[in-house]
């Protein structure tokens, strides 16, 4: 998509999709942890745990505050004020709040990851 649509259009696409997106991966997260109690004596929580606070922190705060920026940005640019000092600050802070929330996407992935390994090593095949 990102090199199919226009860097704005993109950007709205990707502020619709992305709120849902981290709020599947909590939901899911949490659902795992709620049904942890089956699985106790086997596996542990805490990759389940990483992923669900990387999906929280991107849901609550990262995703929320990189859009109200790039908002921020596109009103700066329909002014002409794209070489302005306060685009480039929020240009800036754009790219660490882009970069962070990439970070924790990583972290949800590792941590799904582990606990799929996890659960996959306790899995018994029976032969038919």
């Amino acid at each position: 998509m990102f090199k199919s649509l226009p860097r704005r259009e993109f950007g709205k696409l990707q502020a619709k999709l992305f709120p849902k997106f981290f709020l599947l991966c909590t939901l899911t997260s949490f659902l795992q942890l709620a049904t942890f109690q089956q699985f106790a004596s086997t596996v542990s929580p805490s990759s389940t745990v990483v992923t669900l606070v990387c999906s929280l922190a991107n849901l609550l705060y990262l995703e929320p505050k990189s859009t109200s920026i790039m908002y921020s940005r596109h009103q700066l640019e329909d002014k002409g004020e794209a070489s302005s000092d306060e685009y480039k600050a929020l240009k800036g802070e754009f790219g660490k709040l882009h970069g962070m929330s990439s970070l924790m996407n990583l972290g949800a992935l590792v941590g799904l990851f582990v606990h799929g390994a996890m659960m996959a090593k306790k899995l018994v095949v029976a032969a038919i």
